[in-house]
């Protein structure tokens, strides 16, 4: 059960396989990930304790490399991360726009994913697209198949 009091939704992004780890105005979730333990993390303002309390909890689970996000962080998220001895990796933004758009959208020819016919075209343009990337990129049959 997530903290009461806490405005993010955990549940959100949980993962059924999540270990979830909480306290008043505090939530840390962590599962293991294709390269990195994956973590999200978040506490109100004023629940600083708790938040540090929550993110130990979740990486004392990990043993090996960890990923930690955190949606819209505060210097108070960075402070407690450096005191953890996390460091800041890189920023995720989402682009918005207002619907519906004022003009329609050109036209898109497509077709639909086709199980059993495209999955190794699909695997070398993400793993090409994503090399980079430490969840999306060096993906495999066994992430299609899960």
């Amino acid at each position: 059960m997530p903290a009461p009091d806490l405005t993010v939704n955990p549940e959100r992004y949980a993962d059924p396989a999540a270990s979830r780890h909480h306290a008043p105005g505090a939530y840390a979730q962590v599962l293991p990930g294709l390269h990195t333990w994956m973590l999200d993390w978040d506490f109100e303002p004023g629940a600083v304790d708790a938040g540090r309390e929550v993110l130990r909890a979740a990486l004392a689970e990990t043993d090996g490399a960890a990923q930690v996000w955190v949606r819209e962080p505060t210097g108070e998220h960075d402070a407690i991360a450096a005191s953890v001895g996390l460091r800041a990796g890189r920023d995720l933004y989402e682009l918005r726009v207002p619907l519906p758009l004022g003009e329609p959208a050109p036209p898109l020819e497509w077709q639909p994913f086709r199980p059993g016919l495209d999955e190794d075209a699909w695997l070398e343009v993400n793993n090409r697209a994503f090399s980079w990337h430490p969840e999306q990129g060096g993906w495999s049959w066994d992430q299609i198949t899960e």
